[in-house]
């Protein structure tokens, strides 16, 4: 993996990445669960193993059910209310499935954004039946199947001022500045001809819009890339302090715009891949 990429993923997601590694893996479903909040609704190549419930436990007032994904693909039942704490769902965790990791190691995740452990489940709108993504800080992971480098793009030094592009029917900023890392992502939904993903403006073509992280009560982005530095992750490499912004594309049938203090931002129904697609990652210096 490309060492800015990586430094800055790690960074993110406070793990340690290596290319070799064989315990823990991040494939793209993972990835775009975590990282964007995007869930995979028309991922192709599902494997039955992933849906396995592990056990169950039942606990509080019973009236809520979430599960939570292992990035191993393994699923668990948890029965639980709205007043419980993300610490106390990790204790319990603890205690009735991975014994060998502490509970101050876990992370949970749910739709891109990292769940603190002193607030409520309420608080983070997470509904019955919802999933949370489990991964460990600190812990060495390899991301597979994810990237797509023949497709990459350097912008750092291209200037489109006086320009106009337009994907989907609607104009959008190039990631001028920055170096586009392309996500792999061809064949993995249920998408005659890949038209999402098209370059004409044609019938079926998707937007191309930017975002930081998504969840299903915020689904908002940008078709602004200057818009998308201003809230952009930052972090440092050698030295140097870099944004890292997501590109996608959205769904023009589906998203409203919605003008937030004079900017531009188009919101979707969810964050399902129905209606917003991660297909790169785009950093550059700050």
């Amino acid at each position: 993996m490309d060492p800015l990429l990586k430094s800055g993923l790690e960074a993110m997601l406070k793990i340690k990445i290596e290319d070799n590694q064989t315990g823990n893996l991040i494939s793209y479903k993972e990835y775009a669960s975590i990282i964007h909040g995007v869930n995979h609704n028309q991922i192709n190549n599902t494997n039955n193993e992933d849906k396995s419930i592990k056990s169950n436990m039942f606990i509080g007032e019973n009236n809520l059910t979430i599960y939570i994904r292992h990035l191993s693909g393994k699923m668990y039942e948890i029965k639980t209310h709205s007043k419980q704490s993300i610490m106390e769902i990790k204790l319990l965790f603890f205690k009735n499935y991975e014994n060998t990791i502490k509970p101050n190691e876990m992370v949970l995740n749910y739709n891109g954004k990292k769940l603190e452990n002193n607030k409520l489940i309420e608080e983070y709108n997470i509904r019955n039946s919802s999933t949370l993504s489990l991964y460990f800080e600190n812990s060495t992971y390899s991301i597979i199947n994810t990237f797509d480098a023949q497709f990459n793009y350097d912008f750092t030094h291209q200037n489109d001022r006086g320009c106009s592009f337009k994907r989907g029917g609607y104009n959008y900023q190039r990631p001028c500045g920055s170096f586009r890392y392309a996500l792999q992502v061809l064949g993995r939904f249920d998408e005659p001809n890949e038209i999402w993903l098209g370059q004409g403006n044609g019938y079926g073509e998707w937007a191309v819009s930017y975002h930081n992280s998504i969840n299903d009560d915020n689904c908002l982005t940008t078709p602004s890339f200057d818009v998308a530095k201003k809230h952009a992750f930052t972090f440092n490499f050698n030295k140097i302090n870099y944004y890292l912004i997501f590109q996608n594309r959205i769904n023009t049938a589906t998203f409203t715009k919605q003008i937030i203090n004079n900017e531009e931002y188009w919101k979707s129904p969810n964050s399902s891949s129905d209606h917003i697609r991660p297909y790169s990652i785009c950093i550059g210096r700050v």
